[in-house]
């Protein structure tokens, strides 16, 4: 998985079933460029619409908003934002078919 011709460090993927494929959406992390989605939790078989994000970092400090909402105290995080244009996620069009048995599917953007 790359975006101008460099893999994608720190990100997400996601299929999303359309036509005719039947199921839940399906996703993992990427990390330097690779992902890998477990057969039993993968997407289903059939046509599939892609949302990929890629993060990195600000450099900014934001509170972690995970965990007890009530510790004043909360620990500093780094700030991630989506590097990707919404073309390859929230507005997607990217698309796949999933067919039965293992399938690898890369995505240069």
């Amino acid at each position: 998985m790359t975006y101008k011709g460099q893999p994608v460090a720190d990100g997400n993927i996601v299929f999303f079933p359309t036509g005719n494929a039947d199921g839940k959406p399906s996703g993992a992390a990427i990390a330097n460029g690779r992902y890998r989605i477990a057969a039993e939790a993968g997407p289903p078989v059939g046509s599939v619409r892609v949302e990929i994000q890629s993060y990195r970092k600000t450099g900014r400090k934001i509170p972690d908003l995970m965990g007890d909402a009530t510790r004043p105290d909360r620990p500093l995080i780094d700030e991630k934002i989506n590097e990707l244009p919404p073309q390859f996620h929230v507005d997607s069009r990217l698309a796949a078919e999933i067919k039965p048995g293992e399938n690898t599917l890369d995505f240069s953007l």
